[in-house]
Order: structure tokens, then C-alpha cells, then sequence
């Protein structure tokens, strides 16, 4: 790739390779049992239940999700379902030492943008600056926002991408 916009995010966290037996252990276990999403009797309800499970998204940007990942459900009239693979639920089943992403990162030769969500998942502290410092071409941005940049501050995103591209 030429370019690399990355929205809240940096690589998944990193975890000690003698832990990874266990957890792929829960992750064979989990896709075992599969769980359905919950239904819903309203569209509103599934509105509530993304603002519910993501703290700090905005009502209009639940409804946007919802717009997008919600449908009425043609067999069941007046049940709203999820457009969701119930099987892709559970843990991550690896997870890669430190190490293995600081060689990733030294790899990109890119330019790299990251927009981090200041009321999001990415952390500040040594491990994203690890990464950012492994990069070759990184800037990161903090917006002041929750982690759904995409769909709470669309235009920044926007500005990003056309940015990037120019």
C-alpha cells in the first residue's frame, strides 16, 4: 500500500507466546457454541442497544450504524436483527508478542496517519509510542472524540482521507 490511515487503532494489543495455547484453547471452545445476536421489537431498540454497548456514541451516530447493520426481518415482521456473523464472536484466538509488531511497523515504508479517539481504545503510554517510533513516516492526531470516529466525526475522517490521497 502507499498510503496507511489507521482510525483508533495501531495493531492489536500484544501478548506472551505461553499464553497463546490457552487462548486459542477458549477461542476453539467459544466457536463451539455460537451465541445469536440478541433481536430487537424496534428499530429505536436496536439504536439503544449500540449506544448501550459503545459507550459514548452519539445518538445520531448509533442511528447511522444502525442504518447500516440493522434490518427488519422479512420472515418475522416487526423483529430487527443485526447483519452480523454470530460466528465471528468470542475471543481473538492469537495474539502476537510485541515484538512481532515493532517489525511490522519498522516494515512500512508508508506514510502513516493515525486518528486516535481521545475517549477511545487507543492508549497513550510505551507501547503505541513503540510503534509510532518504529515507523518510518507517523503522525498521529488526537481527536476529540469516542472511538467510531467514522460515524461521529465523519468530515475529520473525511479531511483525513482526502489528505492522505492528495
Amino acid at each position: 500500500f502507499k498510503r496507511l490511515l489507521l482510525l483508533d487503532a495501531f495493531g492489536p494489543p500484544s501478548e506472551a507466546p505461553e499464553l497463546q495455547p490457552e487462548r486459542l484453547a477458549k477461542s476453539l471452545k467459544a466457536m463451539l457454541r455460537v451465541r445469536s445476536f440478541s433481536t430487537f421489537d424496534s428499530h429505536e431498540a436496536a439504536v439503544e442497544r449500540l449506544r448501550a454497548t459503545n459507550i459514548g456514541l452519539s445518538r445520531q451516530g448509533a442511528e447511522h450504524m444502525a442504518r447500516h447493520a440493522v434490518y427488519e426481518d422479512p420472515d418475522a415482521p416487526g423483529t430487527w436483527r443485526f447483519r452480523l456473523d454470530a460466528r465471528l464472536r468470542g475471543p481473538t484466538p492469537l495474539r502476537y508478542p510485541e515484538e512481532t509488531w515493532l517489525a511490522v511497523c519498522r516494515r512500512v515504508t508508508a506514510p502513516v496517519l493515525v486518528l486516535r479517539a481521545t475517549k477511545g481504545y487507543l492508549p497513550l503510554g510505551e507501547l503505541i509510542q513503540g510503534r509510532l517510533d518504529a515507523c518510518r513516516q507517523v503522525e498521529m492526531r488526537n481527536i476529540d472524540t469516542v472511538h467510531h470516529l467514522h460515524v461521529e466525526v465523519p468530515d475529520v475522517v473525511a479531511d483525513a482521507v482526502r489528505e492522505l490521497l492528495g
